[in-house]
């Protein structure tokens, strides 16, 4: 266990403090973080094989631009929601919700 939170960053102290549901969280954390990190290498990898093949490279300002850059999450409208949340309750074979207007007052 210690060899595990050591891995982690964590001081042998640090381990004995904490719960088993906080040292998984950090384990994690720590998954996470490499699997980023190895997401990055690969990207690198591919891409610096890429352009030796390459005639002409691409402009380097758009490229580094894109690197850091992360997709947004969805913004959804309450009536989306509602019709997801509808579609579950149908597959599990919940309560129709019925066509009152006041079914979306519980989203906004």
């Amino acid at each position: 266990m210690l060899a595990d939170a050591g891995e982690c960053g964590l001081t042998p102290a640090e381990a004995m403090d904490c719960t088993i549901r906080e040292l998984v969280a950090y384990g994690n954390g720590y998954r996470a973080r490499a699997d980023e990190h190895m997401r990055l290498a690969m990207w690198a990898v591919w891409h610096g094989a890429a352009f030796q093949r390459a005639r002409r490279l691409p402009n380097l300002k758009r490229l580094l631009a894109r690197l850091g850059r992360r997709r947004r999450p969805l913004a959804r409208r309450p009536q989306d929601l509602l019709r997801m949340v509808e579609g579950i309750n149908a597959v599990f074979g919940g309560k129709p919700l019925g066509k009152s207007k006041d079914r979306l007052t519980w989203l906004q």
